[in-house]
């Protein structure tokens, strides 16, 4: 499942270890950031404060990550 900011941020991870962040209303890529494993696991975001949003989310690396979205 995907996440989604307040903002319109699209946020998922793929079996290609990849997650991915693409603008919701024109799909445009933002970022991506590459694991050693498949994302299957549905990321989750939280605001930080300062309208800043952190994703929290799991790979079939065996680690958990934490990235900051800005």
């Amino acid at each position: 499942s995907a996440a989604v900011t307040p903002n319109g941020l699209v946020i998922f991870g793929a079996d290609d270890g990849y997650l991915y962040v693409i603008e919701g209303q024109t799909c445009r890529l933002r970022t991506s950031f590459r694991t050693n494993g498949p994302i299957v696991s549905s990321p989750m975001v939280a605001e930080t404060g300062n309208n800043r949003n952190k994703i929290y989310f799991g790979s079939g690396d065996g680690f958990f990550y934490i990235l900051s979205l800005f």
